[in-house]
């Protein structure tokens, strides 16, 4: 059941926007990545760890 959650969420973020979906595609080619959901975490994980070092919004 999380993980039903925690994928519905993922993709919720993905549709928010035209904008957001083009950033994360633009990140994915970037970065090298294999596919988008892999490049939603990666890029959520790299927020995560800004936000744990003391980053700013």
């Amino acid at each position: 059941m999380i993980t039903i959650t925690i994928i519905i969420m993922k993709k919720m973020m993905v549709v928010i926007s035209d904008r957001a979906y083009e950033i994360l595609k633009r990140y994915k080619k970037a970065k090298g990545i294999a596919n988008l959901d892999t490049a939603l975490d990666s890029l959520l994980l790299e927020r995560e760890q800004y936000n744990e070092a003391g980053g700013r919004d």
